[in-house]
């Protein structure tokens, strides 16, 4: 039996995509670039092979199913936003830096997607498993790194669990646009926003 996936590091890595070959890495990264351009739902086959100069049918070899195609994307999608993000976090020594990395790099992913990927990703049942998965993944993150900071005395005791869920139900919110249609604040200006709160109410005041 292999070694269980860290619960920290969402999404994880599928066998399917273990067995790639570089040909189909590459055509994996260029759909990845096309949908965060123009969202996929109501691209069609015709187009999304049009648009990278492909076949059709080197487009069905990826995936045994549309919704397994999508599903993988999006996988590599969170997948290199988690690598971003923990490269940095792992640059930083203070505690309370290491959570503004980890804020500031979920707010630099999200300007790479457009507002109909995002909207697609939500709606679209596989895809949106995969964003549930990625969400519930970022809690937990965010509750150890608060944990980590309240051991080395750079945060204030706080519920870690209740602050890091209140930081992500509002990282959700922001991602969903649900912000953005309440206060007219777009995603950067509004993780900047949530950063400078959570921060500032959680830093130690010795």
């Amino acid at each position: 039996m292999s070694a269980p996936a860290d619960p920290t590091r969402f999404p994880v890595p599928t066998p399917q995509s273990a067995r790639r070959t570089s040909r189909q890495d590459d055509l994996y990264r260029r759909l990845g670039e096309l949908y965060l351009r123009r969202g996929f739902v109501a691209l069609t086959v015709d187009e999304t092979a049009a648009e990278l100069h492909c076949s059709k049918s080197t487009i069905y070899a990826l995936a045994p199913t549309r919704e397994e195609l999508l599903r993988q994307v999006v996988l590599d999608y969170f997948r290199r936003a988690a690598d971003m993000i923990e490269a940095r976090v792992a640059e930083q020594v203070d505690p309370v830096r290491r959570l503004e990395a980890y804020l500031t790099g979920v707010s630099d992913a999200v300007r790479d997607a457009s507002e109909t990927f995002m909207d697609d990703v939500v709606e679209f049942g596989p895809t949106r498993e995969v964003y549930e998965v990625n969400a519930a993944g970022a809690a937990r993150r965010i509750r150890e790194l608060i944990e980590a900071g309240v051991d080395a005395g750079a945060i204030r005791p706080v519920r870690a669990a209740f602050a890091a869920d209140l930081a992500t139900s509002a990282i959700v919110r922001i991602q969903q646009r649900e912000v953005r249609r309440n206060t007219g604040m777009a995603e950067p200006e509004s993780f900047t926003a949530l950063a400078d709160l959570l921060l500032e109410g959680l830093r130690s005041r010795d």
